[in-house]
């Protein structure tokens, strides 16, 4: 659910850069100066670059981050990510590690790191990467577990 939350407070307002999944926020902010937006859950968007980036922090790290330009085209969308931006954006965020690209019928690219610690998606529409670890992907999973838990009660 997280993930989708940040693709909602992406394109409330429009930010920008290149964070590094691990840091703290303090270290986000040492990077790209102060966020133009934050709330007490741990959401931060930042401007760097003619990048708008946002950050999901969770037990004091970030441990999500979407990347979208904020020059945008005549439609009003954000203008697609180079395949070099995408490339350096993963490297800046693998922590070292290979990233491989997933061959699956999808809308979006997808990646993963080797040794499936890092998950990456371009959303092809909404022209954003989104770079996560397996923890989010575990924790959205049982959320929406529980939730489906909840809504079959008394059947």
């Amino acid at each position: 659910m997280k993930i989708f939350m940040l693709l909602l407070v992406c394109f409330a307002v429009l930010p920008s850069a290149e964070a590094r999944l691990g840091e703290t926020a303090a270290q986000c902010q040492q990077r790209y100066g102060a966020p133009v937006q934050a709330d007490k859950e741990g959401h931060m968007m930042f401007m760097k670059g003619g990048f708008i980036i946002m950050v999901d922090i969770f037990n004091g790290r970030v441990e999500t981050i979407g990347f979208r330009k904020v020059e945008q085209n005549a439609l009003g969308m954000g203008e697609k990510l180079s395949d070099n931006e995408i490339a350096s954006f993963l490297a800046a965020n693998g922590n070292g590690k290979k990233w491989k690209k997933l061959e699956i019928i999808s809308m979006d690219d997808n990646w993963i790191t080797e040794d499936g610690d890092f998950i990456a998606v371009y959303k092809k529409m909404d022209r954003t990467l989104i770079i996560f670890t397996k923890e989010v992907l575990a924790r959205d999973k049982e959320e929406r577990r529980q939730e489906e838990n909840k809504n079959l009660r008394g059947f």
